[in-house]
């Protein structure tokens, strides 16, 4: 449990806050006030949504939680007129928000009296935007944080009110950073409001001429091309884990596969002998690189260590060997 002082608790007693959340990213926070005696007077999350082959009408993991935990729930299709309304209603004192997925109205940011907080994954104003987690991996950052702000009418703006770092491990994966950096969120959160709700606090603006932007990710973007460098194409591989994912084309004998990376490092070189036949190798030869698979790129070898071919399950780079021996001399493309 969480230990508050008698002063925090005096500021928290009788707070009607309000959660906007949607995916797990938001889970620890919310999880984070309740452990401190802040239950939500309402919980709003997106509607539930078509998940799968079989589109099965699946709820978010807010809202499972929320349901759990018997918590009230909204979940507007719309943050419209309608809502708007219902939101008034509440006379919320505070809202917290974190991936929600939606852009939140100027009429519906005014109705707090303490206004919105966003818990953003990254140092602001560097990495606004909607892949925060993942560009600072491919961009071969060494630290990263997150920013608690003022939400205002414009995309990850707002006035600071706090920061927190967190170093970016070598074998950090956006799922593994994004973890890391909601409980970070969740830990400063709690922190933060005692002295954010008695203006102990003065957020402070942004320095908006330093801010870089980030966009949604698409399913194109894990297409790897083996012109780049292997520490480039590693750097990605761990971004895009879980999603979009790193993959590369094989033609086989029965037609084109996407070759799914999941896990590369990059070599230290590649045996002379690997390549006898080869006086310019073409990027994206797959070689035998020890027990496991290389991949040949404009700078250094990639090595693969677990893959996984179209249609299959995701195997090891030895057991992909013992199964597909052929892919060797193939060029991904």
């Amino acid at each position: 449990m969480l230990k508050l002082s008698n002063e925090v608790k005096n500021i928290f007693s009788g707070l009607r806050l309000v959660y906007f959340g949607t995916g797990t990213f938001a889970l620890p926070a919310l999880k984070a006030l309740l452990e401190a005696g802040i239950k939500p007077i309402v919980v709003v999350t997106s509607p539930d949504m078509k998940v799968g082959r079989d589109q099965i009408l699946t709820p978010s993991p807010i809202k499972a939680f929320a349901v759990n935990k018997n918590l009230p729930l909204l979940q507007p299709i719309k943050l419209d007129e309608e809502f708007l309304g219902t939101f008034k209603k509440l006379q919320p004192d505070i809202v917290v928000l974190t991936d929600y997925g939606k852009i939140i109205p100027q009429k519906v940011l005014g109705v707090p009296v303490h206004g919105f907080l966003n818990i953003h994954p990254s140092l602001l104003p560097k990495y606004r935007g909607a892949s925060p987690v993942e560009n600072v991996i491919l961009n071969g950052e060494i630290q990263t944080g997150v920013s608690i702000i003022v939400v205002d009418a414009l995309l990850d703006h707002g006035p600071i009110v706090s920061k927190r770092k967190t170093k970016i491990k070598e074998t950090d994966t956006a799922q593994t950073l994004r973890e890391r950096l909601s409980r970070v969120g969740a830990e400063l959160l709690i922190k933060s409001l005692p002295r954010y709700l008695t203006s102990k606090n003065n957020p402070k603006e942004q320095s908006h001429d330093d801010a870089s932007f980030t966009t949604q990710l698409s399913r194109e973007d894990g297409k790897i091309s083996f012109a780049e460098d292997a520490e480039t194409i590693e750097r990605k591989v761990r971004a895009f884990t879980p999603w979009p994912g790193a993959y590369a084309i094989w033609k086989t004998a029965d037609g084109e596969k996407r070759l799914k990376i999941l896990k590369a490092s990059v070599g230290q070189g590649i045996a002379s002998e690997e390549l006898s036949d080869a006086v310019e190798p073409p990027y994206g030869l797959v070689v035998k690189h020890g027990p496991e698979i290389g991949i040949l790129t404009s700078k250094r070898i990639l090595v693969l260590h677990n893959l996984q071919l179209e249609g299959k399950s995701p195997m090891n780079a030895k057991d992909f060997l013992n199964g597909y021996s052929q892919i060797i001399g193939n060029v991904l493309i």
